[in-house]
């Protein structure tokens, strides 16, 4: 994704009984939505919105229930937002580097 951009995970688990889903960066459990770190775990599905995204970073989706739990991670991968391309040019004993966005 560019740098800057937004992304929505959505993780869905189903089982008996339905499992709560949650999300983490790391060790750290990250809020579905900005700033609602209150808000109850979601059950059977939760979406991760994820805005302004700068750096790469893997997301782990955690479903667990009284039975157990199970994990799946999912990688964001961030592009700058300009991409240089090169080109080298020989003409005899000079070199011109010619670069563009």
């Amino acid at each position: 994704m560019i740098e800057g951009g937004a992304v929505n995970l959505t993780c869905v688990a189903v089982g008996s009984p339905m499992p709560y889903v949650r999300w983490r960066r790391g060790s750290v459990d990250v809020p579905s939505v900005a700033g609602q770190l209150d808000a109850p775990t979601p059950i059977g599905k939760n979406v991760l919105q994820l805005t302004d995204v700068r750096q790469t970073a893997t997301y782990t989706c955690v479903a667990s229930s009284e039975l157990g739990s199970i994990e799946h991670h999912a990688e964001v991968r961030v592009r700058g937002k300009h991409t240089i391309s090169a080109h080298l040019m020989r003409y005899g004993d000079a070199e011109i580097l010619q670069a563009r966005p």
